[in-house]
């Protein structure tokens, strides 16, 4: 069901148009204007600030009395007739009572009128096996192998099986390349000459590149 905005219609105190709150829409309040503040429309208010501001002054907002708590214990409205008190008041200073819940009903008698939240248990799915995970895993690497192909990979190890990352099944290192620079970064492998200065050219090409199309742009 949709909320029912709150407030009326009632005249500017200047140009005595018709004003809507802000939360109402024109299309559904034509020939109106939007409240601002102070009983004058947006025109109006913005009006009353530029004066103000000719005159040296600073428009202010309407003063608003501070409200007033009434600490007393108050009955509640169920059957239970008990005395209540607020969440933030302490035990010492209001005893024989208990917690207000809402609408001036304590707890139970708010549970027993409303009824209470019900609780959603979380579905709990069974977890996968190590041969399915192994399947799951292997289904994967199989549908992507394609892509891999297209892109020129050859060699496929089993990322499964410890023995493919034996240094004498690894693919050898393109040295004198960046591409080779990032293997022996990946493998922890010190660094040679040829990859250091592949990958500083590389480097240099790729930010000459995006100045260039940041220039052109």
């Amino acid at each position: 069901m949709a909320r029912k905005p709150h407030g009326t219609i009632r005249p500017c105190t200047e140009c005595e148009k018709p004003m809507r709150p802000k939360t109402w829409k024109a299309e559904d309040h034509p020939e109106t204007v939007v409240h601002a503040t102070s009983g004058r429309c947006s025109k109006c208010n913005y009006a009353h600030i530029a004066r103000l501001e000719k005159l040296g002054l600073k428009p202010t907002a309407p003063s608003r009395k501070p409200k007033t708590k009434d600490k007393t214990a108050r009955p509640c409205k169920g059957h239970c007739g008990k005395m209540l008190r607020n969440k933030e008041w302490k035990t010492e200073l209001f005893p024989n009572t208990i917690i207000h819940r809402g609408r001036g009903l304590c707890y139970t008698c708010y549970n027993e009128e409303y009824g209470r939240a019900e609780r959603v248990i979380p579905v709990v799915t069974p977890r996968p096996s190590y041969e399915e995970n192994l399947a799951s895993l292997r289904a994967y690497f199989a549908s992507r192998r394609p892509y891999r192909e297209a892109l020129g990979q050859t060699f496929f190890p089993d990322p499964l099986d410890s023995t493919a990352n034996r240094p004498e099944n690894l693919v050898p290192i393109k040295h004198g390349t960046a591409s080779g620079y990032d293997m022996e970064s990946r493998r922890n492998v010190e660094h040679c000459d040829p990859c250091i200065m592949a990958k500083r050219k590389a480097n240099r090409e790729s930010h000459h590149r995006r100045k260039q199309a940041k220039a052109s742009a």
